[in-house]
């Protein structure tokens, strides 16, 4: 799929870059935003078609960055999908994290922190994401839905890391190749196991997990969808791909419905 840039970069602090390439995205009739999307620390509004450049120079005193483009859902929802358009660059090796999801946020310290299960009325959340493989896959990695939520499993050593629900087959994207990824998440009943999440590559599904105990209160619902992106610095050498990490996200749709693919022109 050709797709024409004309737009101009805007640049935060050399660490996030954003340009409009928009294709109608706005337009969509399932489309759930009403003023753009904002980094989460920062009060920007831009348009969600955009580039997330991490730059290793912008790096040097700091041990990582978490560049995070987040849409509130007002009012909360039950069930959400999100389509968009991804493309690697070529620079993009392994990362910490960084992709499309969604979010259960009750507020202020409902996240303990990396390593810790959330309290089932306060958070959940999962983002699908490339994941390197320590040998098994090529840059950027395998994508999968990496999530924390209250019914999630320990490692084996009391620490809570995220739970991975893997898409089959294994799907590892090319770097500068347009994807078009597409999930859905639907939460579950208090105290039943009925919470679901599917995933679309270019159209085909390819994940769908049920019986997810999302949530243990009937007040916590889904209010952000977010684009992310995160690296710790001193691991740029063992993961890979030089000292950026670029990656454009063009045409997102968040809707209460299916989407699918744009048609080809």
């Amino acid at each position: 799929m050709k797709r024409t840039r004309t737009s101009v970069p805007i640049k935060l602090k050399g660490k996030l870059s954003a340009s409009c390439e928009c294709h109608g995205c706005r337009r969509h009739p399932s489309n759930l935003w009403s003023s753009g999307w904002k980094p989460a620390s920062r009060v920007w509004a831009f348009c969600a078609c955009a580039a997330l450049i991490l730059a290793g120079g912008a790096l040097a005193d700091e041990t990582k960055v978490d560049i995070s483009l987040y849409q509130k859902l007002k009012p909360a929802l039950d069930q959400v999908f999100m389509r968009h358009y991804i493309r690697y660059g070529r620079d993009y090796g392994f990362h910490g994290h960084g992709g499309s999801g969604f979010m259960a946020d009750a507020g202020k310290g409902a996240f303990k922190g990396a390593g810790k299960a959330p309290d089932g009325d306060k958070f959940f959340w999962a983002t699908l994401e490339p994941i390197g493989g320590r040998g098994r896959w090529e840059a950027p990695g395998a994508l999968i839905c990496y999530a924390y939520w209250w019914k999630m499993k320990p490692d084996g050593r009391g620490n809570h890391w995220g739970n991975w629900f893997e898409p089959k087959p294994v799907q590892i994207p090319a770097l500068e190749a347009w994807l078009c990824v597409e999930w859905r998440v639907k939460i579950n009943t208090p105290e039943r196991e009925d919470g679901e999440l599917d995933c679309w590559i270019d159209g085909v599904q390819r994940g769908r997990f049920r019986n997810i105990n999302w949530r243990q209160a009937e007040s916590l619902k889904l209010n952000k969808v977010w684009l992310t992106l995160w690296l710790e610095a001193d691991s740029y050498a063992e993961s890979g791909g030089g000292t950026t990490r670029t990656v454009w996200y063009d045409d997102v749709v968040v809707a209460k419905q299916y989407i699918g693919p744009m048609a080809k022109k």
